[in-house]
């Protein structure tokens, strides 16, 4: 028995309905290669905190060994889906889907926290879907932030008195200075021998990030695309998925793929890696509507990460924010983890950064090992989340950066407040914007 479950206390077991398949828990051999490559083991040493000890867990509630109580919530909520231990794993094990089908089963249950599973709805159910509401949400941060009652707030101490971890929200969101990036009010025809390139707007990317829609799309255009923000879109549906929420995310995801093949499209750029990760693997959430599956893939065939796509075009070496210095800027590229793991994409953007006159790239220590941010892990916990940032932090500093690149705006918000406390002076930009400013700068 592993510690911390709760075995059923009479009767027969019971095979459970739903989550993992047979075939995708009988992949996992045990054999602990897992183990290194999990933040939270390294953080705990704990099995039960482990791939290989959640799988375990996964295994006997299937099996009806355990019941699907408060214990087994807590092992499979610590996980942050990083999906690192996909790239370690020789067995193929798909330990991001089996995750998302377990946090599926536990979507409807009444377990964890309360308070958690009051934000979760109001999150996943009523924030998310509905891109209006998410828009005056950003839009009356803008004016919180700019009207002085910020400063006023904080200075109080109010928010570290709130329950729920209002303090950590407040201080994760970005400095709004931008307005939302939108999307196109009807679709444009298409311009003959031109690459018609359609962009995900997204929900936190067009509100939070503007700046960064707006420079992508400089960019694609700069390399002779027609960018294409199709109107209909809304939420992509990942951070649903990811928390197992699968209903309104089949929604969300039906909104987007409908939109983006009626705009006739020859690609799809996507520029948050958690997105793009949950947008080419749509066939895994629709995988019981058999008659809408060839759509789904259809889709998913079109779906390129941002510098993905780049890297497929003759990028000419451009003039960075170093070029005019002896020394130039040294920077570093943080890896997403839902691009490097899920998409296994991370030779791409480090070899569009080395195009870059002026930046000297270096690279961490442990350049595969997640920030700590993971969608909203680092609201629901934490502690957690900040040991795992720390020792990022740590790598950053011991690597000498003062700019550092990604491209995930959960990652970006992490690392930004995160440097901010520890008082570390470094620049947290997308790969856009650097891209961006150096094409810029090519032209004077």
């Amino acid at each position: 028995m592993v510690a911390g479950t709760t075995p059923l206390e009479s009767g027969d077991p019971t095979p459970r309905v739903g989550g993992p398949t047979e075939e995708d828990l009988a992949k996992c051999v045990h054999c602990g290669l897992c183990l290194n490559a999990c933040p939270t083991y390294r953080a705990t040493g704990l099995e039960t905190e482990s791939p290989r000890g959640r799988i375990y867990l996964m295994r006997a509630l299937h099996d009806g060994r355990i019941d699907l109580d408060d214990s087994f919530h807590t092992h499979m909520d610590l996980c942050l889906v990083c999906r690192a231990c996909e790239t370690a794993c020789p067995s193929g094990v798909p330990f991001g889907r089996m995750m998302e089908a377990t946090r599926d089963q536990m979507w409807n249950e009444p377990v964890g926290p309360p308070a958690q599973r009051v934000a979760n709805r109001l999150t996943f159910e009523f924030v998310f879907p509905h891109r209006r509401l998410f828009q005056r949400l950003f839009a009356a941060m803008r004016i919180y932030q700019h009207s002085g009652l910020r400063s006023i707030v904080r200075r109080s101490g109010l928010l570290r008195k709130m329950p729920g971890g209002w303090g950590e929200r407040e201080a994760l969101m970005p400095l709004l200075d931008s307005a939302s990036f939108v999307v196109q009010d009807a679709i444009p025809p298409r311009l003959p021998g031109v690459p018609r390139v359609g962009f995900l707007a997204g929900c936190v990317m067009s509100t939070a990030f503007g700046d960064v829609q707006r420079a992508s799309v400089r960019v694609l255009e700069r390399f002779g695309c027609q960018v294409v923000v199709p109107p209909g879109q809304g939420c992509c549906g990942a951070l649903n998925v990811h928390a197992g929420e699968r209903a309104r995310a089949k929604i969300m995801a039906k909104a987007v793929v409908e939109s983006m093949l009626e705009a006739d499209l020859d690609v799809i750029v996507v520029n948050s890696a958690g997105c793009g990760s949950t947008m080419k693997e749509y066939s895994e959430l629709f995988a019981d509507e058999p008659d809408y599956l060839p759509r789904v893939r259809q889709f998913e065939r079109l779906v390129r990460d941002f510098s993905e796509f780049l890297a497929e075009l003759p990028f000419p070496r451009v003039s960075g924010p170093g070029s005019k210095e002896s020394d130039g800027v040294i920077a570093v590229y943080q890896d997403a983890c839902h691009l490097r793991h899920a998409q296994r994409i991370a030779a791409q953007p480090r070899e569009l950064l080395k195009q870059v006159d002026g930046l000297q790239t270096v690279e961490l220590a442990y350049p595969d090992l997640c920030c700590g941010s993971a969608g909203v892990y680092n609201l629901q916990h934490p502690a957690m989340s900040r040991e795992i940032l720390n020792a990022k932090l740590d790598d950053i500093r011991a690597s000498g950066a003062s700019l550092v690149v990604s491209a995930n705006p959960g990652c970006i918000m992490q690392l930004r407040k995160g440097a901010e406390e520890a008082q570390l002076p470094i620049q947290v930009r997308h790969i856009a914007e650097v891209l961006d400013e150096a094409l810029n700068g090519r032209d004077g």
